[in-house]
C-alpha cells in the first residue's frame, strides 16, 4: 500500500528555511512534491489550461468492485444530504475571481491525467475538477481535513468552499455567494506522521453554508472491523460525489491512528469524512489509498480492485482529533514548562506523546524552527562529562532543545537541533556540568503530534585519538569526557597508565619508556558503563629512532654526529688553511679568467 497523501500538492507545508544541511523530511517529500505540483507546475491559476492536469487528480486511489459514487442531485437520501451540505471543497485562493457583486466563480481544470483525457467509459469524465482536498464542518468556526491537506504557511492560499457540486448531469456549479466561501485563521491542531494525519482549522466567522451543520464526531476508537461506512467528498477534485457501497466496510482496525476500508475515492478526497453508514458518526477522514488511474493507449481509466482487496483505503480516526473539537483534549501533565517531569537517573529513556500539548505564550522556537506541541523534562547532570540526548523512536518529525534557567522567559540554549543526518528525529551532544539542572524539550515539526520517545545517554568521547611522542621517556595524556564510570587499559607494556579507572572527565595519563628501535604503537581501550558508544580507542606512537647518533655518558639522550666526528681533525685543519692562503691574494687576481 502506497504511504501517501490523497490528492494534495503541498504548495508550503514541506518548505524549510533554507540551510546548508538539507532535512530528511524535504528529500522524502521530493516525489510527492513532483506528483502534487502538476497543475502549477508552469502556470498560474490564471493561466491554467485545459492540458494541465488538476494537482487532486494525480494522487492514489482505486474503485473498489462496482462504482459507488453518485451525485448529489442523484441522492434522496435525507441524511446523506444533510452531511453532503457539510462537507466543503478545499482550494486555493487563486482558482476564485470576484464577480464583483457580492459573489465568485471558481475556476477549473478539465478532467485530465497522464496529459490524456479520459476514456469514453470513464464515469465523469466530461466534468471539470479544481479542489485538491476535502473538508468538512465540526464546529461553529471550525472545518476538519487531512494534515498534509494544510498547515500553517498554507492558510492565506487556501479557501474552503461549500456547494461545489452537478446542478444536473451537465451543469457543474461554479458561482458562489459569500456564504459559501471561507478563510482559515488558526490550525488549532494539526498532525502528519505515519500515525497521525489531520489538521483542525478555525475560519474566519461562523459557518452559515446552506443546509451546513456541524457532522458528529466518534470520539473512542470503538468502530468494528466489518461495520459498514461511507464517505463524501470530492474525488479528484471533481463536483462532490457520494459514495455509499453495501459492500463498503471496515476492513481492518489494528493501527493506533488509522483504520482501513474498500472506500470509493481518489485524490482530493484527502479530508473527506468517513460516515458510519449505521448511526452517521464520522468515524474519521480519508488520508491514503492504493494507485487511482492506469493509462489505457491515449486515455485514462479508473484502477479496479476486488472489494476484499487486502490493501483498502486509509482512514484517519476521528478519535485522534475529537478532543479539540469538543473540549477535551486534556494536555499531557509535562505540557507546561512549570511542569517539566523529572527525568529519572535511573533509566536513560522515557516515552510519551504530546497529541494535545500546547506552545506557552513565551515559549521559544525550539531549534529555531516552528513547533507548537512541546512536551517538558528536568535532568540534573550526576556528573561532568558528555551526554547524547536523542529523539530517536518518536513517531513524529522532531524539534529538541535543552536550557538552562529557571523559566521561560531567561531560558539559555545549551544546545539544540532539528534533524539530525538522514533522520526526522533529533540528536545533540551535551557538555554536562555536574549538578546543573537542565530542561529538555521536545516539540513536533510545524506542531506534529504523536508518540515521544527521549533518550538521554552518557556520551564517552577520547580526545585527541592520537598522540605522537618522540622515543625517550615521557608522559602524554588523553581527555576522556563521559558522566558515567569508564575502565582503561594498554595493551602495550612500554605505554603504563596512571589509573585504570573513574567517573566523569577525567585527564589519562600515559608513561612510555624509552624506544631504541623502530616506530612502535601502543592501543588504549576506555570502555563506558552505559555509554554510547561502549567503548572508544586511543593510540600512542612513539618515533622511530633511525638516525645514526652517540651518546652522551650517563644519559639516555641522542645527539647528532659532529662534523669533527665525521671528517677528523686533520681534514678540517687542512681546509682551514686553505682558506686562509685563499684569502692573501689580490681579489682580482682570484677572480681573473
Amino acid at each position: 500500500m502506497k504511504q501517501r497523501g490523497k490528492g494534495h500538492r503541498y504548495p508550503t507545508m514541506l518548505q524549510r528555511p533554507v540551510t546548508i544541511t538539507v532535512p530528511l523530511r524535504t528529500i522524502l517529500a521530493l516525489p510527492l512534491l513532483v506528483l502534487f505540483s502538476v497543475r502549477y507546475a508552469s502556470a498560474g491559476a490564471e493561466n491554467v489550461t485545459a492540458n494541465q492536469v488538476s494537482s487532486s487528480t494525480s494522487e492514489d486511489k482505486v474503485i473498489y468492485g462496482t462504482d459507488d459514487r453518485r451525485e448529489v442531485y442523484e441522492t434522496t437520501d435525507t441524511a446523506h444530504l444533510a452531511w453532503a451540505a457539510s462537507t466543503c471543497a478545499v482550494v486555493y485562493a487563486e482558482d476564485l475571481t470576484d464577480n464583483q457583486n457580492g459573489t465568485c466563480k471558481l475556476i477549473t481544470d478539465a478532467y485530465q491525467h497522464f496529459g490524456a483525457p479520459a476514456c469514453s467509459d470513464e464515469p465523469y469524465g466530461d466534468q471539470p475538477v479544481a479542489p485538491f482536498c476535502t473538508g468538512f464542518m465540526a464546529g461553529i468556526d471550525t472545518i476538519v481535513t487531512a494534515g498534509h491537506c494544510i498547515s500553517e504557511a498554507d492558510l492565506g492560499n487556501t479557501r474552503f468552499l461549500f456547494g461545489f457540486d452537478m446542478a444536473d448531469a451537465i451543469t457543474p456549479v461554479l458561482t458562489f455567494s459569500k456564504d459559501q466561501v471561507y478563510t482559515g485563521v488558526q490550525i488549532i491542531a494539526r498532525s502528519y506522521t505515519h500515525e497521525y494525519d489531520y489538521s483542525v482549522i478555525r475560519v474566519d466567522r461562523p459557518i452559515t453554508a446552506p443546509g451546513a451543520s456541524a457532522l458528529p464526531l466518534r470520539e473512542m476508537d470503538t468502530i468494528a472491523v466489518g461495520v459498514r461506512v461511507g464517505v463524501i467528498g470530492h474525488p479528484s477534485g471533481l463536483p462532490k460525489k457520494i459514495a455509499f457501497g453495501s459492500e463498503t466496510r471496515v476492513r481492518k482496525n489494528d493501527a493506533q491512528g488509522f483504520f482501513y476500508a474498500n472506500l470509493d475515492s481518489y485524490g482530493g478526497n484527502s479530508g473527506s469524512p468517513v460516515f458510519n453508514a449505521e448511526d452517521g458518526f464520522v468515524e474519521g477522514i480519508l488520508v491514503r489509498g492504493n494507485t487511482d488511474f492506469v493509462l489505457n493507449g491515449d486515455c485514462f481509466r479508473s484502477n479496479i480492485l476486488q472489494n476484499d482487496n487486502e490493501s483498502p483505503e486509509q482512514v484517519s480516526k476521528s478519535a485522534t482529533f475529537a478532543g479539540w473539537i469538543y473540549g477535551n483534549n486534556v494536555p499531557p501533565e509535562n505540557d507546561l514548562f512549570a511542569n517539566a517531569a523529572l527525568f529519572p537517573q535511573e533509566t536513560t529513556r522515557v516515552t510519551g506523546t504530546n497529541v494535545y500539548a500546547t506552545r506557552e505564550p513565551d515559549e521559544p522556537e525550539h531549534a529555531g524552527v516552528s513547533g507548537g506541541a512541546s512536551l517538558w523534562w528536568r535532568w540534573t547532570a550526576p556528573f561532568s562529562g558528555m551526554v547524547l540526548v536523542s529523539t530517536q523512536g518518536s513517531t513524529i518529525d522532531t524539534l529538541l532543545a535543552i536550557y538552562t534557567g529557571d523559566s521561560l522567559v531567561n531560558l539559555r540554549v545549551a544546545a539544540s537541533n532539528d534533524d539530525m543526518p538522514y533522520s526526522r528525529q533529533s540528536q545533540v551532544s551535551l557538555p554536562a556540568i555536574q549538578d546543573t539542572v537542565y530542561y529538555i524539550a521536545v516539540d513536533g515539526y510545524r506542531g506534529e503530534q504523536g508518540g515521544i520517545t527521549l533518550e538521554v545517554t552518557p556520551s564517552l568521547v577520547v580526545t585527541p585519538v592520537t598522540r605522537t611522542v618522540a622515543g625517550d621517556n615521557g608522559t602524554t595524556t588523553f581527555t576522556i569526557q563521559t558522566i558515567a564510570s569508564w575502565t582503561a587499559v594498554s595493551d602495550q607494556a612500554w605505554a603504563l597508565l596512571d589509573t585504570t579507572s573513574g567517573k566523569g572527565d577525567q585527564e589519562l595519563t600515559v608513561i612510555y619508556t624509552a624506544n631504541s628501535g623502530e616506530e612502535r604503537n601502543a592501543t588504549i581501550t576506555i570502555t563506558g558503563q552505559g555509554t554510547s558508544p561502549p567503548w572508544t580507542a586511543a593510540m600512542v606512537i612513539q618515533q622511530a629512532d633511525l638516525m645514526p647518533c652517540c651518546c652522551v655518558p650517563g644519559t639516555q639522550r641522542h645527539v647528532m654526529p659532529t662534523l669533527r666526528h665525521l671528517l677528523g681533525d686533520g681534514l678540517l685543519l687542512g681546509l682551514a688553511f686553505a682558506g686562509l692562503w685563499a684569502g692573501s691574494f689580490p681579489e682580482r687576481t682570484r677572480f681573473r679568467p
